[in-house]
C-alpha cells in the first residue's frame, strides 16, 4: 500500500480518512481487473496488521483501518467472499475495544461490509451476533445507534436469503466457523438444514440464543425478542423446532420490570402457542383424512377446541396445497412437546402471576395439543398446579378447568389399561406411574390451602374408584397419613378423607371395615380431645357413606369386648346421641322401631355394646319400643351408683324425649293401656332425676297425658311377666348387669388405690410405755403412759402449752 495512502488514513480528520479510503478504493479496484488479487490479500493483510492489531498506533490507525477495510470490502463487490474471513474479523476484533469511538466506527464499517457480502456474513453470524448483544447494552449512545443501524441491515439480510443463500467458497466442508462455546451439546440439526449448514445455521445459532437469553439488561432483552419473532417468521427455517431450548428464559421476561418488554414477550409467546395449534390442528386433519389411519381418542382431542370455521379453513388449506403439488410445511415440523410441557409446568411454581398465568394458558392447550405427554407428566403436573387453588381468582379458576381436564385424560387412561387387560395388548405410551402420583398427592395434603387439600383428595379418590379399590390398601403407609388428616382443621377435608377412608374400608368384601374402626378407636383412645372436636363429624360422615346399620353393627361388635371401659362409655354415649340426632341414622332408626328376626340381631347387637352406659341402653329401647324390658331396667339402675355423668345423660335424655324423634312415643303416652310399662319406664326415670328443669320438664309431660296413678303403676298381679322371664331378655338384663359392676369397680379401683397410697404414706405411732395399769371403778382398764412425751418426740413442732392454759373440757 502506497505510503501516501497509508499516511491518509491515519490523519486526524475524518474527512480526509474518508477521501483516502476512496482513493484505496480505486487502487484495490485496478488491482482486480488487472487479476493482482495477491497484491489484494497485502493490502488487507496491511490493513488489519499495520493499523488494527498492532499495539504501538494511536485510535487514528484503527480509524483509518476500519474504513480502509471497508473500502476494500467496496472494491471488491461480489468478490468478496474469498477475502470475506479476512476482512471481517479485524473489524469483529474492533467491538471489545474499551474506546467507544473505536466501536462505533467499527459498527459503521461492519454495515458496509455487510451491504456488499450479504448473505456471507453467514458464514459469521454467530460473531456478529455475539457483537450485537453486547453492543446494545453498550453504555454510549453513539454506539448503540450504531448498532441499531448495523442490527436493522442483517436482520433484512436474514429475511431476504437465510433460507436460500449458499457461500460460493471453495473448500466449504473444511471451513471452521468460529462461533462462541456453547455447553448444549444436544442441539438437533433439522434435515431441512443439510443444505445450507455451513451458510445460515440455526442448529449454530440457537446455543448461543440459549445462552445469551438469560441475560439481565433491558435493551438486549428486547434485541433478543426480536430476532427470535423475526427468526420465527421465516417459515422455511422451521425455527419453532427450537422453541424448547429458548422458552425458559422467554417465560422468565415475564417477570421484568420493565413493562413494554413484558409485552413484547407476551405476543411472542403468543405467537408461537397458536402456531403450535395450527402445526397439530393440520396434523390432525391429515391424519383424519387417511383412511388407514384413524385418529384414537389422543388425537382427537385437539378437535376438541378447533371451530368449524377454523377447521373448514384447514381442509381448504390441506386439500389446495395437495392438489397443487405444494409442500404441506405444518406435516413435517417436528416439536418436542414432552420437553416444552417441562418447561411450561416447572413456571407453574413461578412467584409471580403473568408467568403462572401464561403458564397456565399453555397447559391448558397443550392438553389438546399433546395429552400424552401430558399423562407422562401428569405427577409433575399436579404438584405444581394443584397449589394455584390459593391464588386469585382468574389463576383459581383456569387452575380448576385444568385439574377436570386432567380428570378426562387419566379417566380414559385406566380404561384403556382395562381394556388391554382384557384383550392382551399393551400400549407403552400410555403407561402412568400412578403410585408416583399418589405420593405427590399424598405431599399436597399437608399444603396449607384447604382448596389444595380438597383437590389432592378429589384425585385419590377418583384414581382408587378407578382402579377398583385395589391403589391404596389398610397396610400402606399413606392409609395412617389419611387417618391423621382426620385432625385437619377444615370439616370439607375431613368429609373428603371420610369418603376415601370408608371407600377403602368397604373394598374386599367389606373386610376392612372392622379394622379400619378399631383404628379410629385407637386413635379416640390415645386423643380424648380429638374424640370430643371429631368424633360426631366422622360418625356422621362414615354412616353417610356407608350404610350406618354395618358401621354401627361394626362398631358395636368391637365395644362388645372393649377393655378399656371408660373409653367403651364414652364411644357408647357418642354412637347413642348420633342415632338420635343424625340425619344420616333415620333409615336405622326406622329399623329398630320394627318388629322382625332380623332387626332384633340388631337391636341383641347394639345392646351388648351398649350396655357399658346404662343410660344409652335404656334410651335405645324406648327408641326400638322395648319398653317394658326399660321398665326391668329401673331394678338394674336401683343397684348401680349413680354419678354426676349419668345425671347429665339422664338430663340429655329428657332433652331428647322432646324432641322430634321422640314425637311417637310422646303420642303413645296417650294410650296408656296399650303402653303401660312406658308410663312406668318414664316415672322411673323422673324419680332418678334431682328436681331441676329437667325433672319439671318430664313431669310436666307426664301430667299432661291425665293419666291415672293405677293405670301406670300396675299390682303385679296385672304385670305381664312374660318378657321377664324370658331367658333372652334375661340374659340381655343380666349382660346390663354384669357389665355395669365391671364399670363401678373400674371407677372404685383408682380411689381404692389411692386410699391405700395415702395409708402407707402416713407415719405409724407406737403403742405407749406402760407403767402401771389399774382398773377403774367402772370396770375399765387404763393404761399410764408417757404419751405426752412420745408426741413430743415423734412431732417436735408441736408447741407445747404452760401449765393453767389448757382449756376445760367439755
Amino acid at each position: 500500500m502506497d505510503n501516501l495512502i497509508a499516511h491518509g488514513l491515519t490523519h486526524k480528520l475524518y474527512d480526509k480518512r474518508k477521501s483516502t479510503a476512496y482513493e484505496l478504493e480505486r487502487v484495490v479496484r485496478q488491482y482486480l481487473e488487472k487479476g493482482e488479487t495477491d497484491k489484494v490479500q497485502e493490502v488487507i493483510n496491511e490493513l488489519a496488521d499495520d493499523f488494527i492489531y498492532s499495539p504501538t498506533k494511536g485510535s487514528n490507525a484503527v480509524f483509518g483501518g476500519l474504513i480502509g477495510l471497508a473500502a476494500v470490502a467496496i472494491a471488491l463487490g461480489p468478490k468478496i467472499d474469498i477475502y470475506m474471513e479476512s476482512i471481517i474479523m479485524p473489524v469483529l476484533y474492533c467491538f471489545n475495544d474499551s474506546d467507544s469511538k473505536i466501536r462505533y466506527y467499527a459498527c459503521e464499517s461492519m454495515y458496509n461490509i455487510g451491504k456488499v457480502a450479504k448473505g456471507e456474513v453467514f458464514r459469521f453470524f454467530n460473531l456478529m451476533f455475539d457483537v450485537l448483544c453486547k453492543l446494545f447494552a453498550d453504555t454510549e449512545i453513539t454506539v448503540k445507534n450504531g448498532a441499531e443501524l448495523l442490527d436493522r441491515l442483517v436482520k433484512d439480510i436474514v429475511i431476504q436469503q437465510a433460507s436460500t443463500y449458499m457461500s460460493s467458497v471453495e473448500n466449504l466442508e473444511t471451513f471452521k466457523d468460529k462461533t462462541a462455546t456453547s455447553s448444549m451439546q444436544d442441539v438437533p440439526v433439522l434435515s431441512c438444514e443439510s443444505s445450507r449448514m455451513q451458510t445460515f445455521s440455526l442448529a449454530k445459532l440457537v446455543p448461543l440464543l440459549s445462552e445469551r437469553i438469560y441475560v439481565i439488561n433491558p435493551n438486549t432483552r428486547m434485541f433478543l425478542v426480536s430476532w427470535i419473532r423475526l427468526l420465527d417468521s421465516i417459515p422455511d427455517l422451521e425455527f419453532i423446532s427450537y422453541l424448547p431450548y429458548l422458552l425458559d428464559g422467554l417465560m422468565n421476561y415475564l417477570s421484568d420490570p420493565n413493562e413494554s418488554i413484558r409485552i413484547v414477550t407476551s405476543n411472542c409467546l403468543y405467537d408461537f402457542l397458536r402456531e403450535i395449534q395450527r402445526i397439530a390442528k393440520v396434523k390432525y386433519h391429515i391424519l383424519q383424512r387417511d383412511e388407514e389411519s384413524e385418529p384414537d381418542f389422543f388425537n382427537s382431542m385437539i378437535r376438541r377446541v378447533t371451530s368449524d370455521s377454523e377447521m373448514q379453513e384447514i381442509s381448504e388449506y390441506v386439500e389446495g396445497s395437495l392438489k397443487d403439488g405444494s409442500f404441506i410445511l405444518e406435516a413435517h415440523i417436528q416439536i418436542d412437546c414432552k420437553k416444552l410441557l417441562e418447561i411450561i409446568v416447572n413456571h407453574l411454581g413461578s412467584s409471580v402471576p403473568l408467568i403462572q398465568e401464561k403458564a397456565l394458558k399453555w397447559l391448558y392447550e397443550f392438553i389438546y395439543i399433546s395429552p400424552k405427554d401430558a399423562l407422562v407428566l401428569i405427577s409433575k403436573v399436579l404438584e405444581n398446579l394443584l397449589p394455584l387453588m390459593s391464588k386469585g381468582e382468574n389463576i383459581r379458576q383456569t387452575a380448576k378447568e385444568l385439574s377436570q381436564n386432567l380428570v378426562i385424560l387419566v379417566s380414559k387412561v385406566m380404561d384403556i389399561e382395562i381394556s388391554e387387560l382384557d384383550t392382551s395388548q399393551n400400549d407403552n405410551s400410555l403407561t402412568v406411574d400412578f403410585h408416583t402420583l399418589i405420593e405427590v398427592l399424598q405431599k399436597l395434603l399437608s399444603n396449607d390451602n384447604e382448596e389444595t387439600r380438597l383437590c389432592s383428595l378429589e384425585w385419590i379418590l377418583l384414581l382408587q374408584r378407578r382402579a377398583g379399590g385395589k391403589l391404596i390398601s389398610m397396610h400402606d403407609t399413606i392409609f395412617q397419613t389419611f387417618l391423621l388428616q382426620l385432625s385437619d382443621p377444615s370439616d370439607l377435608v375431613v368429609s373428603r378423607i371420610l369418603e376415601l377412608l370408608a371407600y377403602i374400608a368397604i373394598s374386599h368384601k367389606s373386610e376392612n371395615l372392622v379394622p379400619f374402626l378399631k383404628y379410629l378407636l385407637q386413635m379416640f383412645s390415645e386423643d380424648r380431645k380429638f374424640l370430643n372436636s371429631r368424633g360426631n363429624l366422622i360418625i356422621r360422615q362414615l354412616c353417610n357413606h356407608i350404610e350406618g346399620e354395618r358401621v354401627y353393627t361394626a362398631f358395636a361388635s368391637i365395644l362388645e369386648v372393649e377393655e378399656n371401659l371408660e373409653l367403651a362409655s364414652t364411644m357408647v354415649e357418642v354412637l347413642n346421641n348420633n342415632l338420635f340426632t343424625a340425619p344420616e341414622l333415620f333409615d336405622l332408626r326406622k329399623k329398630l322401631k320394627q318388629s322382625s328376626l332380623k332387626l332384633q340381631n340388631i337391636f341383641t347387637t347394639l345392646y351388648r355394646a351398649w350396655c357399658h352406659n346404662s343410660i344409652a341402653v335404656f334410651a335405645l329401647c324406648l327408641l326400638s319400643q322395648n319398653y317394658e324390658h326399660a321398665a326391668n331396667l329401673l331394678s338394674v339402675f336401683a343397684e348401680i351408683e349413680f354419678n354426676v355423668d349419668m345425671l347429665i345423660q339422664l338430663d340429655k335424655l329428657v332433652q331428647l324425649i322432646e324432641s322430634p324423634v321422640f314425637t311417637y312415643m310422646r303420642l303413645q303416652l296417650l294410650e296408656p293401656e296399650k303402653y303401660p310399662y312406658l308410663h312406668k319406664a318414664l316415672y322411673g326415670i323422673l324419680m332418678l332425676l334431682p328436681q331441676s328443669s329437667a325433672f319439671r320438664t318430664l313431669r310436666d309431660r307426664l301430667q299432661c297425658t291425665t293419666v291415672s296413678k293405677s293405670n301406670v303403676l300396675l299390682p303385679n298381679e296385672r304385670i305381664n311377666r312374660s318378657r321377664r322371664d324370658d331367658p333372652y331378655w334375661s340374659d340381655l338384663l343380666e349382660r346390663l348387669r354384669t357389665v355395669q359392676l365391671s364399670h363401678q369397680n373400674n371407677y372404685r379401683e383408682p380411689i381404692r388405690a389411692t386410699k391405700l397410697a395415702l395409708a402407707g404414706a402416713l407415719p405409724s405411732i407406737p403403742t405407749a410405755t406402760t407403767i402401771s395399769t389399774t382398773t377403774s371403778a367402772s370396770g375399765i382398764t387404763t393404761t399410764a403412759s408417757n404419751s405426752k412425751d412420745l408426741i413430743a418426740n415423734r412431732f417436735p413442732q408441736a408447741v407445747t402449752m404452760p401449765p393453767g392454759t389448757r382449756k376445760k373440757s367439755k
